[in-house]
């Protein structure tokens, strides 16, 4: 399969679901934020069994496009999955932290102040004040949000690629021909001989 095309199905992938997700999550803190627990809880089973249909969906449509005689295997399959999920993660991750900076604020701030109850009891007096404010910069802070969902989405990603990649497994035909390939110009002294 052509580099650009693999990257090209993976970053179009890898963005549906990061839209997809940061819907879901929206939904989801909406619901919690209204007290509704229950339904919040519903949609984040929802929000991971779309996740799982949509890595099928994605997976099978590459693999579709491989070439017969070389088939599409285990290993291509997860590499697609997390080129997915790197783009996954940048587009959860810069939903989170717009939804941080300028919507949740206080929400943040309220977590860190329950958090915080317990780690009182466990730092020094001197330290928790530092702990306090690393805490509140890193739930704020664009590049680590985008890094530490990157690194979640790739997590998942494989997890569920695990499983899923077994599925959509093509087998080289051998009795397929092989794609033409390119074949350079002959050169001047190629051409003389």
């Amino acid at each position: 399969m052509d580099r650009r095309l693999f990257w090209f199905e993976a970053l179009k992938g890898g963005t549906l679901i990061g839209l997809v997700r940061s819907a879901f999550a929206l939904l989801q803190q909406s619901l919690q934020a209204a007290d509704h627990t229950k339904a919040a809880s519903l949609v984040g089973i929802l929000s991971f069994v779309t996740l799982v249909i949509l890595i099928y969906a994605l997976c099978r449509k590459v693999a579709s496009y491989a070439d017969p005689a070389q088939g599409f295997s285990y290993g291509k399959g997860m590499s697609f999955v997390f080129a997915m999920m790197l783009f996954t993660g940048v587009i959860t991750g810069l939903y989170s932290a717009i939804v941080n900076n300028f919507f949740m604020t206080d929400v943040i701030y309220d977590q860190v102040n329950e958090a915080m109850v317990v780690y009182e009891s466990m730092l020094p007096a001197e330290q928790v004040d530092t702990f306090y404010d690393s805490m509140v910069k890193s739930m704020l802070n664009p590049f680590t949000l985008i890094l530490s969902n990157t690194f979640a989405n790739l997590l998942v990603g494989g997890f569920v690629g695990i499983f899923v990649c077994s599925l959509t497994i093509r087998r080289p035909d051998i009795f397929a021909t092989p794609a033409p390939t390119e074949e350079s110009e002959p050169t001047e002294e190629e051409k003389n001989e």
